[in-house]
């Protein structure tokens, strides 16, 4: 990688800064996503929001657009303020694309979910990103689909999720293109979560469900995550007061701090 940065015409006209290479102990081609968020080399070096990108990224979006849509409807104003409670405060962006197009990949996995509508920005062009934009209230691939539908022999839909958002939208020929905008506030919640491997599958899945399944930011030590009170290595029993609770309440998740889906 290193030599690459170094000798490839389209990494050596890279702006700087340059990029740095991180090796953390135990990393390894098994390793999922979310899991290299809980390694230590990792948190440490994380001070702010991220931008987390595929392997083999292939994108006909700029990355400022995308910047600007989450910023726009997913960062905090206390972010662009440096204050002490952003990391806190700001949402998630993602991108998924469709795969039904003139030249479709044959045997190309899909993903299973369901939107919900934002409220649109007249003010923005037609062609705005923004105009692409909804709010991710299920997500999982196509085969869990499958595979729980064959099980339970229906499609099990809970009636909290047609309470909380009647005007749900179902999408199942959409890809996950693997990348995200996530807050500072998620490698904390990864590290509360030691069963959550991947970023795309476990981390945004159950994060769109803790927005209206009554209970599940609790269990999930999300309510607390967003609270800023966190468990310590040190000492099981101390905690971090970064930032004050959640406007209303500590159960409901604000509008900010959904996961917001674009469709390319």
């Amino acid at each position: 990688m290193a030599s690459a940065l170094n000798t490839n015409p389209f990494l050596t006209s890279l702006p700087y800064p340059r990029p740095d290479l991180l090796s953390p102990h135990g990393l390894d081609y098994n390793t999922g996503t979310a899991e290299i968020l809980r390694l230590p080399e990792v948190r440490d070096i994380i001070k702010c929001d991220l931008v987390v990108l595929p392997c083999d990224l292939v994108c006909e979006i700029g990355g400022d657009k995308l910047l600007q849509a989450w910023m726009v409807k997913a960062a905090s104003l206390p972010y662009f303020l440096n204050e002490d409670a952003a990391p806190y405060c700001s949402g998630g962006l993602g991108v998924w694309y469709e795969t039904t197009t003139v030249n479709p990949v044959k045997g190309e996995e899909t993903d299973f979910l369901a939107t919900t509508p934002i409220s649109r920005d007249l003010a923005s062009p037609k062609n705005s990103i923004l105009q692409h934009l909804s709010y991710l209230a299920l997500s999982m691939p196509t085969d869990s689909l499958n595979d729980l539908v064959e099980a339970k022999n229906t499609l099990p839909l809970r009636h909290g999720l047609l309470r909380k958002h009647p005007r749900l939208k179902i999408l199942t020929t959409h890809r996950d293109a693997h990348i995200y905008f996530l807050p500072k506030w998620v490698v904390d919640f990864v590290k509360e979560n030691e069963k959550l491997e991947t970023i795309g599958e476990d981390v945004v899945g159950w994060w769109a469900k803790a927005t209206w399944q009554t209970g599940l930011p609790e269990k999930l030590g999300l309510t607390k995550v967003l609270q800023g009170r966190t468990t310590s290595t040190e000492s099981t029993s101390s905690t971090r007061e970064d930032s004050p609770p959640p406007r209303g309440g500590a159960i409901e998740l604000s509008r900010k701090r959904q996961f917001t889906l674009y469709e390319s």
